[in-house]
């Protein structure tokens, strides 16, 4: 086993390569999320009316569609009065089990918060200016990551809170402990990252920048497209425009 000092130094090195590796993790992502806001607001604004027509279209249609299925029913069920109106929302199994998967998710989320937020909160180490603007750092970054982190990243970070060694400079062997789960937390954010961006590149603008040439290409392959829609949804719903 490698000696505490050296050991603390490696540690040390890996985290700063993850947190340069997290920066540029995240620019990555915001270039694709900036190129992708771009060329959806480009094709917006050439073809707004178009997609306002499309939008109203597709409800009236939803409308007509929906009216033909309760005819049916109404016509199987011959005389029986339907139970159900034509707006209540029929939950599935699988609805179900996602609601009680986030709920679950959401108890978990709180209690985690709670007991880190309790072995944290900055007002413990008021007679302690070290400790304190410690712990004032974590306070903030649980706070953030409690919103808008993924659960993950929250239990890494309670773990981290919780072990004791978060504020603790005792001994060097709690600072060594400390590089390791904070090594473990940027390690988690860097494969969040990374998802997040694979999400954000399968995204069908962002994958049109890919294919296409220029954004006026995209925007004539967009217009035939809606062109067509519009088309046979003003055939379908004609009768009721």
């Amino acid at each position: 086993m490698l000696p505490e000092n050296i050991q603390k130094s490696v540690l040390s090195d890996s985290s700063t390569e993850q947190e340069l590796q997290i920066s540029q993790l995240q620019q990555e992502l915001k270039k694709i999320q900036k190129e992708t806001d771009e060329l959806d607001t480009f094709i917006r604004t050439h073809l707004s009316d178009e997609i306002v027509e499309l939008q109203e279209l597709l409800v009236i249609d939803k409308m007509l569609r929906q009216a033909k299925k309760l005819k049916r029913i109404q016509q199987k069920q011959k005389g029986k009065k339907l139970q159900e109106s034509q707006s209540v929302k029929v939950k599935t199994a699988k609805d179900v089990v996602h609601k009680v998967e986030n709920e679950e998710e959401t108890i978990l989320r709180r209690k985690l918060y709670k007991e880190a937020m309790v072995k944290v909160h900055p007002d413990k180490f008021a007679t302690q200016e070290d400790a304190e603007d410690l712990a004032t750092e974590l306070t903030i970054q649980l706070i953030e990551t409690y919103k808008n982190g993924t659960i993950e990243q929250l239990t890494t970070l309670h773990a981290h809170i919780t072990s004791g060694n978060a504020i603790s400079k005792e001994t060097k062997k709690n600072k060594v402990i400390n590089e390791e789960v904070q090594l473990a937390y940027l390690t988690q954010q860097i494969k969040d990252l990374e998802a997040q961006i694979q999400i954000a590149k399968r995204h069908p603008t962002y994958q049109a920048l890919q294919s296409y040439s220029t954004k006026e290409a995209y925007l004539l392959a967009v217009k035939e497209y809606l062109e067509d829609r519009l088309f046979k949804l003003r055939k379908r719903t004609r009768k009721y425009q």
